[in-house]
């Protein structure tokens, strides 16, 4: 399966859950690198979310392992308003090399 189409998969089991606002992609997806073979992304959860209750079936969308195994890029669960998310958006808009790089949001 192609990374587009994981990505879209990712956003419509995102859309689906009800439990996420919104989702950061990072990474050298965005970048100019011609094919990139993965991706980067902060899940932001809704205020108030429990991850250790999260549906099965929305287990994907908090876990890592199983997010790479079903969409092919690394997630980064994090919810919205905690003093994390700063910090993870910080880290993100830089490359390995420090260089500053873009992020694009998805809002949900």
């Amino acid at each position: 399966m192609k990374l587009c189409d994981q990505i879209r998969q990712l956003i419509d089991q995102a859309r689906k859950s009800g439990i996420v606002e919104r989702l950061i992609f990072g990474g050298s997806f965005i970048t100019a690198t011609q094919e990139p073979n993965d991706f980067d992304v902060p899940v932001i959860l809704r205020s108030g979310t429990k991850v250790s209750r999260v549906r099965p079936e929305d287990q994907r969308l908090v876990y890592g392992r199983l997010a790479r195994r079903a969409f092919g890029g690394d997630i980064f669960p994090i919810i919205e308003g905690s003093a994390g998310l700063q910090e993870a958006i910080a880290f993100f808009s830089k490359s390995r090399s420090g260089k500053e790089v873009g992020l694009v949001e998805v809002i949900l």
